[in-house]
């Protein structure tokens, strides 16, 4: 998920806007370039009305919730800094994808503060 944040962003930069699906950003030299879970399965992008992103993977049972690897995988991050310049594709996680299932959780339900 992290290098899908990485060409997201790059996309936007590039052409000041977001793309509308994940296979127009361009694949970064070096690096994994599929939009695939451990599973597979496409990786689900959604793109909020004040442009914050979402990145999911349902996990190994394709059903919302879960534990071990059935835990979902859900990466979110604004593409906007207050200036409404585009962020730079190393900007921090509002929910870390990589993040332990119950600290995000705690923030889902508004028990903990978001990582910024």
């Amino acid at each position: 998920m992290h290098m899908a944040k990485r060409r997201i962003l790059r996309y936007a930069a590039k052409h000041n806007d977001l793309p509308k699906s994940l296979s127009q950003t361009d694949a970064i030299s070096g690096y994994h370039s599929s939009f695939r879970d451990g599973w597979g399965r496409d990786i689900d992008y959604t793109v909020s009305s004040n442009g914050t992103v979402t990145l999911t993977s349902l996990g190994k049972d394709k059903k919302v919730g879960g534990t071990k690897e059935s835990a979902d995988m859900i990466g979110v991050f604004q593409t906007k800094t207050a200036n409404g310049k585009w962020e730079d594709e190393f900007v921090e996680w509002t929910m870390d994808p990589f993040a332990p299932c119950q600290e995000r959780n705690k923030v889902e339900q508004g028990g903990g503060e978001e990582r910024r």
